[in-house]
């Protein structure tokens, strides 16, 4: 009997190369759009976020455990000035998610955190898991929410008219 396989090469060609580049950033300063007050960035006020700080305090003693049983290491990170958290869990030969509690473990991480991300490790052979929580919010009145997205439509009017004479 005959074996199925199933194959797609979803593999895209290299970008042609471009005939010419124009830095955007280059050309707003050199057209002055970074002088314009809407271009300036407004303070904004962040506080915790409960429900993600639990669920971060939550994942650490269970990517904690990930981390020895594979032998690997972890890294709870709450960055303050970005807003966010991370979890890293380094190390680690490899990721098998077979038995049940495996399985409810990568239900849990689905579930708790707004980013699971796989990547090589940063030893060759070894792989690692990194979870994002957004730790804080912005605190933000309806005011100045509008007078942010009127800003943004300026800005983008004026991106657009400029990019349209260059």
């Amino acid at each position: 009997m005959e074996q199925f396989v199933y194959e797609k090469d979803f593999t895209r060609p290299p970008p042609p190369e471009p005939k010419e580049t124009v830095s955007l950033r280059k050309l707003l300063a050199d057209n002055g759009l970074w002088d314009k007050p809407y271009m300036k960035p407004r303070e904004v006020p962040y506080v915790v976020n409960p429900e993600m700080k639990k669920n971060f305090e939550n994942m650490i003693p269970l990517c904690e455990e990930l981390a020895e049983r594979g032998g690997g290491q972890i890294r709870a990170t709450i960055d303050h000035d970005k807003h966010d958290a991370y979890i890293v869990v380094s190390g680690l030969r490899f990721f098998e998610f077979n038995l049940k509690g495996e399985r409810q473990f990568l239900s849990k991480i689905a579930d708790h955190s707004t980013g699971i991300t796989f990547l090589p490790g940063d030893v060759a052979g070894t792989v690692k898991l990194s979870l994002y929580f957004p730790y804080y919010r912005p605190v933000i009145s309806e005011e100045e929410e509008q007078r942010r997205m009127e800003d943004l439509l300026n800005a983008t009017d004026d991106i657009l008219a400029l990019l349209s004479k260059s």
